[in-house]
């Protein structure tokens, strides 16, 4: 398995840190004036922070906005 193109686990991966980014959006409603920094480490993480925000925004598309509350 030499050169390793992608490690096993990297979709699961990408899928949680989606998934934890939306919960901290979720709780994080004190204010309307914020920045908020998802951090992705680890070895060659271009992959998984690209995958990371698009499972992000496909979560987020399935969803129904209410913006005038």
């Amino acid at each position: 398995m030499y050169p390793i193109k992608q490690t096993l686990g990297a979709w699961t991966a990408a899928e949680q840190g989606a998934i934890h980014f939306e919960n901290i959006v979720n709780e994080n409603t004190t204010s309307t004036r914020q920045l908020i920094i998802h951090e992705v480490m680890g070895r060659h993480c271009g992959w998984l922070t690209a995958r990371t925000a698009y499972d992000y925004r496909e979560r987020m598309r399935s969803r129904d906005f209410y913006l005038n509350y």
